[in-house]
């Protein structure tokens, strides 16, 4: 009897990690299949950046990109002293994050959207780096950090799409630049402006030995022009927990014939600062909704967004804005 007993348990665990390898197998292959179908992705290089202005753009301000290194190597900030520090120079940033240069007109306005919740060190590393690199470049900008109100699963593609939301309605910008809290520029060279095609300015990245995975990466810092980020109708609403709407977004650039514009490696270098790892509670319905994002992109995104702003405050650094987004589907908690 006892025996039986051992071989029936024997087979229900050879049986469950069976079924667990098969379901790797079957994701790494899924998710190898959605990349080679979403391998059209044109890129091209974007402007170089360091290229000197024309008589005719006297009024403009000219950028200032020479290569320096930013201090990222930091882990620690003191965010008080760093606001006490901006607050003592001329010109400073302020209330909610904005700034606009003195003496010549910036070249592009720019709406920095920050999806964010629970990682106040990393957007203290991450402004204490940021705003002095967008000084240097003479923009003109504004810092959104959209902020999911509750504490159901995170869902970065709504706040993205909040964000721009709050921005547009706001003085006319240039450019919309998404961007991961847990990304920093190692140089002023990563120039954060929009292009003739959106940007992918998180080129190089020190987590993935400074290369792309894979061609249609667009994922960590996103630059569009405005008629762009509305053409392929915003983020995908459906992605509830970490991965996935970022290749999304590639597979509705694709649809919508647009390429991606990158600078070098070299130039474009990011630091991602160590957490933990990001709830990734659906992975099947990950796959599953990658595998049609092109035929859902009209009926998912900016067009369908339906959210409720909560509250907001003007930091001294930045706009903080808390956006109610909802909550995963009963369907969903349900799996």
């Amino acid at each position: 009897m006892i025996s039986c007993i051992r071989n029936v348990l024997w087979f229900i665990v050879s049986l469950n990690v069976l079924c667990i390898f098969v379901y790797s197998l079957y994701t790494v292959y899924h998710q190898r299949v959605i990349r080679e179908k979403f391998s059209y992705l044109k890129a091209v290089m974007c402007d170089d950046p360091t290229k000197n202005i024309t008589s005719s753009d006297l009024d403009l301000c000219c950028a200032f990109t020479n290569g320096m290194q930013l201090k990222s190597s930091r882990n620690k900030y003191e965010l008080s002293q760093f606001i006490q520090q901006q607050s003592n120079v001329i010109n400073p940033v302020k209330p909610g994050g904005i700034w606009s240069p003195s003496g010549c007109v910036a070249r592009q306005r720019v709406a920095i959207i920050i999806p964010f919740r629970g990682r106040q060190q990393h957007l203290t590393i991450l402004l204490t780096d940021l705003i002095p690199l967008l000084k240097n470049q003479q923009l003109g900008f504004q810092i959104f950090v959209i902020e999911q109100f509750g504490s159901g699963v995170f869902n970065k593609g709504r706040l993205m799409n909040a964000g721009f939301f709050e921005a547009f309605g706001r003085p006319s910008f240039d450019c919309y630049i998404f961007h991961d809290v847990d990304l920093v520029p190692e140089t002023n060279m990563s120039v954060y402006t929009c292009e003739e095609w959106p940007k992918h300015l998180s080129v190089a990245v020190d987590k993935l030995n400074y290369r792309l995975p894979y061609p249609n990466l667009v994922g960590g810092v996103l630059a569009f022009r405005p008629e762009h980020f509305v053409a392929v109708n915003g983020y995908s609403n459906e992605y509830w927990g970490w991965g996935g709407e970022d290749d999304d977004m590639a597979a509705r650039m694709i649809q919508m014939g647009l390429g991606v514009c990158r600078q070098s490696a070299e130039s474009s270098r990011y630091r991602m600062i160590p957490h933990d790892p990001s709830e990734m509670p659906y992975p099947a319905r990950r796959n599953t909704l990658l595998s049609n994002a092109e035929r859902r992109m009209f009926n998912d995104g900016l067009g369908n967004l339906v959210y409720k702003r909560t509250s907001e405050s003007r930091q001294p650094l930045y706009t903080h804005i808390v956006v109610d987004i909802g909550s995963e589907p009963l369907t969903l908690t349900q799996q």
